[in-house]
């Protein structure tokens, strides 16, 4: 609905929709739902769009409904599903955080950077620190343009594409 009266309010034909780390995986559903017609690029930020870990799944579990938890594991049988669309239409960009031990391998702190790639996107990083005790720094603070200008500056360079 929201993309209907955007669409309506602007006069334009299509959207674009930048979504940060969940709210990926929410637009990439709502691809595979209602198709390619309304979106024309679609950037995603620190989305888990392999799944994530078991470590960080105890942190979302933590934070989160277990149901939804559950879903954006690795394996999980809605990650199978979602993975099974890749759109042909929509341009699709990730940004990933590098910099973090996640699980052993790089990343954002909570996101692997290998499980936000996707082979028909255009991937990008960015490289961040985590300091705090639960090491989620730079998975919430790479969506701040003070913390992180990069990122910014990398989604205005899409949205001009």
């Amino acid at each position: 609905e929201i993309i209907n009266v955007l669409k309506y309010r602007t006069g334009s034909e299509k959207v674009n929709i930048v979504a940060h780390s969940m709210g990926g995986l929410v637009a990439r559903e709502y691809l595979s739902i209602f198709g390619e017609v309304n979106v024309d690029k679609l950037i995603l930020i620190a989305t888990p769009n392999s799944g994530l870990s078991d470590r960080a799944r105890q942190y979302c579990n933590f934070l989160g409904s277990e149901k939804e938890c559950e879903d954006m594991g690795e394996n999980s049988v809605f990650m199978k599903r979602i993975s099974t669309f890749p759109p042909k239409k929509t341009r699709v960009y990730t940004i990933a955080g590098t910099g973090c031990l996640t699980d052993t391998q790089d990343g954002d702190g909570i996101v692997k950077q290998k499980n936000v790639i996707l082979k028909y996107a255009k991937n990008f990083n960015i490289n961040g620190s985590c300091l705090d005790v639960f090491k989620i720094g730079l998975h919430q603070g790479i969506i701040d343009p003070i913390k992180y200008p990069e990122s910014y500056n990398l989604i205005k360079n899409i949205m001009k594409e």
